[in-house]
């Protein structure tokens, strides 16, 4: 496990100190500003809620003063089974191009995973990718990715050009048809979301009366909700409570933004009860509906079903995000993506993305 050292921190693995942001900003500078963003670095490695003071779970390659490389671990509680443990998501691996194939890659990999010992990766670059399976990764397969088109006229110009004037009267008839369903529904069983600025103590409640329906997830109760979206320096999130009258019963995230240069919403994260899952997605469509984008995406597995996403009119793309464990002492659960409930607000995987993704 890294530790921070004195005369021989200026080689070899590190965690970061402040006095390194000048260090790491030339290695950001790159590979991408935003991994040397003072906000993100507090919030990302100071505020976590499961960060103990003075360990920064942030890790850097130094030589001679530069910083070759970083990666860093977002520190979580995982719900395996009947028991909580500590675990974190890998986030952000990245070595200078100039520094590559001298393992440098390998040593930050190694001192990231031994933080925990317990290390998750969704959506990491090929060569990432590459280096976690000779170290020995278990291979969890891919999470899907679902869109949901919602001006389907714009949808389908973008994502089909000549053809789009032909699949759009279709696709517009379908939709319609599992827009009514999904309306009748909610009459039927009328839920509401109630916008909040920060989770309150429902949260808490939300999380100990629905945890126990999933094998294996993180753990989403109110400090680590709060932390993770209203806390975020990047990102402005939509935050829901989901009750049913008075009655608690879930929790959604939602943001609007772009993907594949049109205007689109994101289901990022939500909990509830299975029975409650169509109903709470169904007014979560409603919502961005209203902020008039052309989509709503979500990636999502779940260990007890999906079939309300294809009901709604969510469609599985081809492509989806490679889950990845770490780390000799997990169990069997967590090494089987069936048990896994895995949102876009797990991990990094919802992070601004290049305005050519489809």
């Amino acid at each position: 496990m890294a530790e921070n050292l004195t005369t021989e921190r200026a080689n070899g693995i590190a965690r970061f100190e402040w006095e390194d942001l000048a260090a790491l900003r030339i290695l950001a500078a790159a590979m991408g500003p935003a991994l040397s963003d003072d906000r993100y670095i507090a919030w990302q490695y100071e505020r976590n809620p499961f960060t103990a003071e003075g360990r920064r779970p942030l890790f850097l390659h130094m030589r001679a003063g530069r910083v070759e490389g970083q990666v860093g671990a977002r520190l979580v509680r995982l719900k395996n089974g009947p028991r909580e443990e500590t675990a974190h998501w890998i986030t952000n691996l990245v070595v200078d191009p100039a520094s590559q194939k001298r393992g440098i890659g390998t040593a930050l990999h190694r001192a990231c995973v031994a933080e925990t010992g317990l290390a998750l990766a969704l959506d990491v670059t090929a060569p990432a990718e590459r280096l976690m399976r000779r170290e020995g990764a278990c291979d969890l397969g891919t999470v899907p990715l679902y869109v949901r088109p919602l001006d389907v006229d714009a949808f389908c110009a973008r994502r089909f050009a000549l053809a789009g004037a032909v699949v759009a009267p279709l696709a517009s008839r379908i939709l319609g048809v599992l827009d009514r369903r999904a309306a009748r529904l909610l009459r039927l069983d009328a839920i509401a979301l109630v916008e909040m600025d920060r989770f309150s103590e429902t949260a808490d409640k939300v999380w100990e009366s629905c945890a126990a329906h999933y094998p294996v997830l993180v753990r989403r109760d109110r400090a680590y909700l709060n932390w993770r979206f209203a806390d975020d320096p990047f990102h402005r999130y939509r935050l829901f409570e989901v009750r049913r009258g008075a009655a608690p019963i879930g929790i959604a995230v939602l943001r609007v933004g772009a993907w594949g240069g049109l205007p689109a919403g994101f289901i990022v994260d939500w909990l509830c009860e299975p029975r409650d899952a169509e109903l709470l997605l169904a007014a979560c469509l409603d919502v961005l509906r209203e902020s008039r984008v052309a989509a709503a995406y979500c990636v999502h597995a779940n260990p007890v079903s999906t079939g309300m996403l294809p009901r709604l009119g969510f469609v599985r793309r081809s492509s989806g995000f490679r889950f990845l464990v770490c780390g000799g002492e997990a169990g069997g659960l967590v090494r089987d993506r069936r048990n896994w409930f895995v949102t876009f607000g797990d991990s990094n995987a919802d992070r601004p993305r290049p305005a050519s993704a489809g």
